[in-house]
């Protein structure tokens, strides 16, 4: 019930652009005032409770390595690299990834994985242009910038080792 009133709240204010009109399955909510006739969001892009569920819990991460405890890091075994989402500087199928608030290495990925949104538990479950967050994989993406729709969908994850790269929340 929560996720309808915050979709009907967000639909019902703001700019078109910003605006969730139309979103699910070209429905407006703009003029819903009774939330119980709000029944089928089937065609709903959205995460279920059941995912959600599976996904593992990184809040009580104990790896101390002050990166976000939602981002899973690269698991430290492959070489130091530069770039995080770089697939250049890494050898065989693997990507440059986040280690450390100031540290990237090289980590393996998984090529059956179907790509972004997919349940993980680390990112080497990921493919190549992915990083697990929150759970499912998502994409690198510049701080700022576009790339995952909105500027405040590219999340700052907590690398200060240089670059403005994060990850995409949604």
């Amino acid at each position: 019930m929560r996720l309808v009133w915050l979709l009907v709240a967000c639909s019902s204010g703001g700019t078109r652009e910003h605006s969730l009109d139309g979103f699910l399955a070209s429905t407006d909510f703009a003029g819903v005032t009774d939330l119980a006739a709000v029944t089928d969001l089937a065609g709903a892009d959205v995460a279920r409770p059941s995912d959600l569920a599976s996904a593992k819990d990184f809040s009580s991460s104990d790896l101390g390595n002050g990166l976000d405890p939602l981002l899973s890091p690269a698991d430290g075994t492959g070489q130091p690299c530069q770039t995080p989402g770089s697939l250049s500087e890494c050898p065989g199928y693997a990507v440059c990834r986040f280690y450390t608030t100031t540290e990237l290495r090289c980590d393996p990925a998984d090529m059956s994985n179907p790509g972004i949104g997919a349940p993980c538990t680390f990112s080497h479950d990921c493919d190549l242009q992915y990083q697990c967050y929150r759970g499912f994989c998502f994409p690198f993406c510049t701080l700022g910038g576009t790339d995952c729709g909105f500027p405040d969908d590219c999340v700052d994850v907590g690398y200060t080792g240089g670059g403005n790269i994060g990850a995409c929340r949604t």
